[in-house]
């Protein structure tokens, strides 16, 4: 597959730096990618040094549930996607089985950290998440947004004999939803 840019966006210059000081040292093991590599900083969320029906493929990891608004961003993903393009967007999920344990015994899922709830005002409110999503307020909120929905999928790296019903059934047996998506 041929790639003849790449942009990368995040509101943290610190993470913009880290990911370029990365890019040089392995610009020698991949003659090229640099210089095909551009980063942005959104504001607001909105990228307007993106030009409208510009990108084929669009990433979007960990990312909704840090935002203000996940209209905003969508909407702006929408925006710079050309016609026929791809989104693939993931979000945690709290209805995972382990989450809705959690709730049974009346525990708040952690979604986003690995830090106990006792120790979040050191490292910030759940890793810093603004939002949970279910996959079917996760579906609407794409929908919403303009999104083609093709497919929702989950994704496990423990218990691997129970990948086949996290592949089927995402929304009840995987932490993670991971949305493939056209425009």
């Amino acid at each position: 597959m041929y790639v003849s840019k790449i942009i990368g966006a995040d509101s943290n210059k610190k993470n913009i730096n880290n990911a370029q000081e990365n890019l040089e040292i392995y610009n020698s093991d991949y003659p090229g990618v640099l210089e095909k590599v551009s980063f942005v900083i959104p504001r607001n969320d909105l990228m307007s040094d993106i030009d409208d029906n510009s990108i084929d493929n669009v990433i979007c990891v960990a990312t909704l549930e840090h935002v203000m608004d996940p209209y905003i961003l969508l909407d702006e993903l929408f925006r710079i996607t050309k016609k026929g393009g791809t989104l693939i967007c993931s979000v945690p999920n709290y209805a995972y089985i382990r989450h809705r344990i959690d709730l049974l015994f009346g525990k708040l899922p952690i979604t986003g950290t690995n830090v106990p709830v006792k120790d979040w005002r050191k490292v910030g409110w759940d890793g810093m998440h603004l939002h949970t999503f279910t996959q079917n307020a996760f579906e609407i909120l794409l929908k919403d947004c303009g999104w083609k929905v093709n497919k929702v999928l989950g994704y496990r790296k423990k218990m691997k004999f129970l990948s086949p019903l996290t592949k089927n059934f995402p929304s009840f047996w995987s932490g993670e939803l991971v949305a493939c998506l056209e425009k």
